[in-house]
């Protein structure tokens, strides 16, 4: 892990963004100086080696916020170290989509959410000049990122050539204790058992990876876009 990764890692984290209960912004990770960037290095490699992290840096908050239509979501805020961390090896998914990238990954490299739209009408136009009937139908799936199985995951990853180390990383902080709160009330943590975590830097990479030989056997016969965004 370069140091030079690491702190374009934590500069990339906007000011305005919220810290946990260790009080550590990524930004200050990404101000250090090369000694303490190699310190965090050896850190994080060490807990590749060993597929799980510090205590220390366990316990997740998870802010309940209205989501849009109805209901609650939450928002997972790890430790600065590990939101350092796995957006410092973001290389490892830029390197996967680019090997494996699909038609009907709606968002990819300089592929965002108007492109997405801009695709899906041009469709609809050249069906319209061909004479055919043309339709757009959209799905916004609800608890996508959370009805992941981290068992399935893991296989996926392995078939189609995703480093293990940092799979059996994210899952070991996707199933941390999580304190799920509001403004009036803290409930007791969770451990939560399925799922990835919307906001980390891994998880539409991971979303592409569970889903991907599906949707090709899916696009035999239909024509989508995924979009994922977290």
């Amino acid at each position: 892990l370069e140091c030079q990764a690491i702190r374009n890692a934590g500069r990339a984290s906007a000011k305005h963004k919220a810290t946990t209960f260790d009080g550590i912004h990524p930004r200050h990770i990404g101000n250090l100086s090369d000694p303490g960037l190699r310190v965090f290095a050896a850190l994080w490699e060490a807990c590749e080696l060993a597929s799980c992290f510090p205590p220390q840096t366990h316990d997740t908050q998870a802010p309940l916020v209205p989501k849009k239509g109805e209901g609650l979501r939450d928002l997972v805020l790890y430790t600065g170290f590990k939101r350092v961390g796995f957006k410092a090896r973001q290389n490892f998914c830029k390197e996967w989509e680019q090997k494996y990238d699909e038609a009907f990954f709606g968002a990819a490299k300089d592929r965002a959410a108007p492109a997405a739209v801009w695709r899906a009408s041009l469709r609809a136009e050249a069906a319209v000049d061909k004479g055919l009937v043309a339709a757009v139908a959209t799905q916004d799936m609800r608890a996508f990122f959370q009805s992941i199985d981290h068992k399935l995951l893991y296989e996926r990853a392995e078939q189609q050539k995703f480093p293990l180390e940092l799979v059996r990383l994210a899952i070991d902080a996707y199933t941390a204790p999580r304190w799920l709160y509001t403004k009036a009330a803290v409930a007791e943590p969770i451990e939560p058992n399925v799922g990835v975590a919307a906001g980390c830097a891994l998880a539409t990479t991971f979303v592409k990876i569970y889903y991907r030989e599906e949707l090709k056997q899916f696009m035999q016969n239909n024509n989508c876009l995924l979009y994922t965004s977290d």
